[in-house]
């Protein structure tokens, strides 16, 4: 087969192609990517000729599902044997007729006819060759382009070399095989399978009715066979129970896209207080349905997996629908946008603001409380979106100014009070129409502790959890743990349904950050038809008294008072260690910073926001500082749900692995469930003793920090 590198005119790429060819693990490079599931392959040459072609043989294995073995012979061997029995019996004939045996002459004669059929019916046989399943030559393409990052086009393919034939002569499918070899192990002896295929004859489901019983009742049990199945097939299977019928259907699971834009949708009554945020893998939306039990939302994930395109999509649903939004940024530029934002009356960034709005919060609960007290039906309050990102970080800031306060003031408690007034929020807060989303970096177990994990149903991971944090987030160590390091806004949510399964964000563009004109126009429809509610400011007072004497900031902020943002005075607290002045003219919008007033937008930097680098996913650079340990060696028994394994040495390609268990078809063996961080997955079948090298995941402790 050749393959052509379609380089371009560019000369970077041409330069850096020709190095690429030049490097003396080219050739590993390309036979790993011919490998697996595609084909066992053999290099037997390769042309160098500038950074233009390469040459390659392939032998397609025996034992492979696409490529079963090889022809008995060619056309130009069945003409000969024709040729050759024909002569024979000819001659046989022609010497029997001279010596006068009519006998034997007859007997030839019937013999050349009858070997003549023979040698066409079997040899026929021989020479019937199936093409190449239909996606072979397109998944060879796609795995050389993915490995070496270049573009390629087939050139020619010499099918005359290597012949690959079909599955027509009945043999199994081996994942076909393996799935009634298991599901009976699984389901009963009586479990009868029916197979659905797609037109390249690729298993895509298997149905099975079984005679268990109550047994499939316990979602226990059910847990069980749908990890062993995922775990022994190969590939991702999703199970659909039918419990009056006593059947199950095992279907392979549909391909993520890349990216979902966030469209707008028509609000009535039956979505008001359904909030669209992602969508499942069979394209339906996931929603915080701020009614159904999860009137709160904790958001986990690392830098760079998405959690503030997802907040940011949540900001605009709640402004939509002409809620007001308060929102706690820690860092504090993730949400510079939002600051202009019609409905978003208010986002604090500095660690004396944030403490003085969650306080704030607090009383607008209380408040709210005393009118229920009072007779007011509290149907009628207008719900309050209060975001608070970056939690762990926002903790260890409150720590320290408080270790700083208690420093110049005596008698204040040893910890924060603040930090009993997010709990209260939580325990409280649904009944005043507060609704509290919290971020953080990971799961951690001090936060969900003491009752907090029971008041946030509502839950989304993004990027893939250690086994410790997926035990904190979804009560079960493998959920989660092997979701695709690279994908943007990919994550792990509780469904409508009580399942727990993947989901893919709906990606929100970053108004700082929008450029093209299709990101603009999903910016635009996002937008509220009109502002209900003006923006704010937190008014801490004065820094001394009548007197001179300078006020401490924990007074100022148990004193703290919401403004309109133009009517803020000098003495506002914006950093952590100076004073800004509002300017006449403008209005100071949150941590006081200086927007324009009414009217558009100011003008955002034009980049492409669907490929902004803080939401690439991309792992660190430093192995030391993605979250997993040094490499060890160990036996494949030892592999556990959400270490990483090195599953091809030649391309140094790791992947998560997302179970492993007994293998239930072969005795002895470890059956192991892989996923890369392409998305690309596999199973692995090995000898319990056999040697792997993995990384396992860091104990929280030991994990890197949260970043400031």
């Amino acid at each position: 087969m050749l393959l052509r590198r379609r380089c371009g005119r560019n000369p970077a790429v041409k330069q850096w192609a020709r190095s690429q060819h030049a490097s003396s693990n080219m050739t590993d490079i390309l036979a790993g990517a011919l490998s697996g599931p595609l084909c066992h392959q053999h290099l037997t040459e390769v042309t160098r000729q500038g950074a233009t072609r390469d040459v390659f043989d392939h032998q397609p294995n025996a034992t492979n599902n696409e490529h079963r073995r090889r022809p008995r012979r060619g056309a130009p061997r069945l003409a000969q044997d024709c040729v050759l029995a024909v002569a024979a019996d000819a001659a046989g004939y022609g010497i029997a007729s001279i010596t006068g045996h009519g006998v034997l002459a007859v007997a030839c004669a019937v013999g050349t006819v009858l070997a003549a059929a023979a040698v066409c019916v079997f040899g026929h046989r021989g020479v019937k060759r199936a093409e190449l399943a239909p996606d072979f030559i397109s998944k060879l393409l796609e795995t050389v382009e993915k490995r070496l990052e270049l573009e390629m086009t087939v050139k020619t393919h010499d099918r005359r070399r290597w012949p690959a034939t079909s599955n027509d002569d009945g043999e199994v499918d081996p994942i076909e095989e393996r799935a009634r070899k298991t599901l009976p192990q699984l389901l009963g002896a009586s479990t009868k399978l029916a197979a659905e295929k797609n037109q390249a004859g690729e298993l895509i489901a298997v149905t099975a009715s079984h005679s268990v019983g109550v047994k499939v009742a316990a979602a226990g049990y059910r847990l069980r066979v749908e990890r062993s199945i995922s775990t022994m097939l190969s590939g991702r299977w999703k199970a659909s129970w039918d419990l009056t019928e006593d059947t199950v259907t095992f279907r392979l699971r549909p391909t993520f896209p890349k990216s979902v834009p966030h469209r707008r949708e028509p609000i009535a009554s039956e979505n008001l207080f359904k909030l669209p945020i992602a969508v499942d893998e069979d394209g339906h939306i996931v929603r915080w349905d701020l009614t159904a039990g999860g009137p709160h939302a904790l958001l986990s994930g690392k830098t760079g997996k998405g959690k503030t395109v997802l907040i940011n999509g949540v900001v605009m649903e709640a402004a939509m629908r002409g809620w007001p939004v308060w929102i706690a940024d820690p860092k504090p530029v993730e949400f510079m946008a939002m600051r202009s934002w019609p409905n978003v009356q208010l986002v604090a960034t500095d660690v004396v603001e944030i403490i003085a709005m969650l306080k704030l919060a607090h009383d607008e609960m209380e408040r709210r409380y005393a009118q229920i007290d009072d007779g007011v039906d509290e149907s009628g309050f207008e719900p309050l979106t209060v975001v608070v990102d970056e939690f762990r970080n926002l903790v260890r800031q409150i720590d320290d100014w408080w270790a700083r306060v208690r420093a110049h003031q005596k008698g204040l408690p040893t910890s924060c009070p603040v930090h009993g007034w997010l709990p209260t929020l939580a325990e409280k807060a649904r009944t005043a129409k507060i609704h509290l989303l919290v971020g953080t970096q990971r799961p951690d177990a001090t936060f969900l502790g003491e009752g907090m994990r029971d008041n946030f149903d509502t839950r989304f991971s993004l990027g893939p959890l250690s086994p410790q944090g997926a035990q904190m987030m979804w009560e079960a160590p493998h959920l989660g743990v092997a979701v695709p390091r690279h994908a943007r806004g990919r994550g792990t949510a509780r469904l409508e349904d009580d399942r727990i399964d993947e989901v893919q964000v709906l990606w929100t563009p970053d108004p700082r950050r929008a450029s093209s004109p299709e990101v603009l126009r999903i910016l635009e429809d996002l937008k509220p038809d009109r502002a209900v509610h003006d923006r704010l400011a937190i008014d801490l007072g004065d820094e001394s008294d009548l007197e001179g004497a300078e006020i401490s900031e924990w007074t100022r902020i148990r004193e703290a008072r919401l403004v309109p943002a133009e009517a803020v005075t000098e003495n506002v607290r914006v950093s952590g260690d100076g004073v800004t002045t509002s300017t006449p003219g403008k209005e100071t919008h949150g941590a006081g910073h200086a927007i324009s007033g009414s009217g558009p937008r100011p003008d955002v930097a034009l980049v492409d926001a669907m490929h902004e680098v803080e939401d690439t996913g991309e792992a660190p650079a430093d192995e030391s500082q993605d979250g997993y340990g040094e490499h060890s060696h160990v036996a494949s028994s030892r592999v556990s749900a959400g270490d990483l394994l090195l599953v091809d040495e030649d391309l140094w390609l790791w992947a998560m692995v997302e179970d492993a268990q007994d293998d239930l078809v072969d005795d002895g063996n470890i059956c192991i469930d892989w996923r890369t961080d392409d998305d690309e997955s596999g199973s692995l079948s090995l000898p319990a003793a056999e040697v792997v090298t993995i990384r396992s995941p860091l104990e929280p402790d030991a994990a890197a920090a949260d970043v400031r």
